[in-house]
């Protein structure tokens, strides 16, 4: 069964969570590429600056502050980033008062004209994921600010990588109990209130003790928020790698949230793409095609052909991706069913 994971009763900001004394690593999307030089960092603007208004309210003043702060106790393995893509970057850290465990220190791409919104919206989230506990959720230990300029989160760093490079590497083992633990964890953060907006293999990282953790939620809602002319917070149309996985009235809909219903329609793709070990729609090679085929042809992945045993997909399972994948959100089965069903075939 999956556990329901409540957080620790008293938990405050000076009370982060403690990591395991093991190694770990974080995997690195597999897709992204890593032009480092067209973009910057997010950047903390001073959150002790002098204020005229009336007194704040800790809260107010600091709105990160239910984050634990690590500034002095994790250190940067090297001056270049190990690797990144169009939303991250990653360092390799370690945390020198955790046992000296090796950690993932990630900050978020972004240009200037950006920062001040994706900061905002970054300071929204990161209490939210401080809070979470769940086996199958990527713990957050805290963050460093004392690194340059830049906010870096500190996670688990997971040797075994992403979903998809796990599946690659290891052909014995059993889909379908990743599959239940990442559903489980996704149902876990829906039932929290939270939406993940960017769910595919790249965004599941794998334990030491192979057990899948969703991570990076929220963060395609901060890099895609942007300002227009008038000043409206919009979205930026999604790329083919986006739309690859996305639900389509994200696609055909610019500025549309991403909700609990579309977050089930890219989960049948996260399906799709541990069992086929190919992201969907591996036939069409550019963007332009993709977004095409999603939002023209409406189109649906077909179904795979092979029947070998790593990459046939049952008639109930089918099915169920087809619900995920129904047109009208609504009709679309919660995760926590999905995850049931998980754990009926299992």
């Amino acid at each position: 069964m999956c556990p329901v994971v409540h957080p620790t009763p008293g938990f405050s900001g000076n009370h982060g969570v403690h990591p395991p004394h093991r190694k770990g690593a974080e995997g690195i999307p597999s897709r992204e590429g890593a032009n480092y030089d067209s973009t910057s960092v997010v950047v903390l603007p001073g959150h002790n600056e002098l204020r005229t208004s009336e007194p704040e309210t800790p809260e107010e003043a600091d709105p990160l502050r239910p984050v634990k702060r690590l500034n002095g106790e994790v250190t940067r393995q090297r001056r270049n980033p190990y690797a990144g893509g169009e939303r991250t970057q990653v360092w390799i850290g370690l945390w020198t008062k955790g046992g000296g465990e090796k950690v993932c220190l990630k900050t978020l791409r972004t240009t200037e004209s950006s920062n001040e919104l994706r900061r905002k919206r970054l300071e929204a989230e990161l209490p939210r994921w401080a809070e979470l506990r769940h086996p199958h959720v990527l713990p957050l230990y805290g963050m460093v600010t004392d690194i340059g300029a830049h906010l870096f989160m500190v996670t688990p760093w997971r040797e075994d990588g992403n979903l998809l490079l796990y599946v690659k590497n290891n052909p014995r083992l059993d889909k379908n109990s990743l599959l239940r633990g990442s559903a489980c964890g996704l149902s876990y953060l829906h039932s929290r209130g939270i939406v993940h907006g960017s769910v595919k293999c790249n965004n599941v990282l794998v334990s030491q003790e192979g057990e899948p953790q969703i991570c990076d939620f929220g963060i395609a809602g901060i890099m895609t928020a942007e300002k227009d002319d008038s000043g409206s917070v919009s979205s930026k149309e999604p790329s083919g790698e986006v739309a690859r996985y996305a639900a389509p009235e994200l696609i055909i809909h610019k500025g549309s949230t991403a909700t609990t219903h579309s977050d089930t329609y890219s989960f049948a793709m996260l399906i799709l793409e541990c069992i086929t070990e190919a992201v969907p729609f591996p036939d069409i090679i550019d963007d332009a095609g993709v977004i095409h085929a999603r939002i023209s042809k409406r189109q649906t992945p077909p179904r795979p052909s092979g029947q070998e045993s790593g990459n046939h997909i049952s008639d109930n399972l089918w099915h169920l991706m087809h619900r995920c994948w129904s047109i009208e959100p609504h009709k679309r089965p919660t995760m926590e069913h999905v995850h049931h069903f998980f754990l009926e075939i299992s």
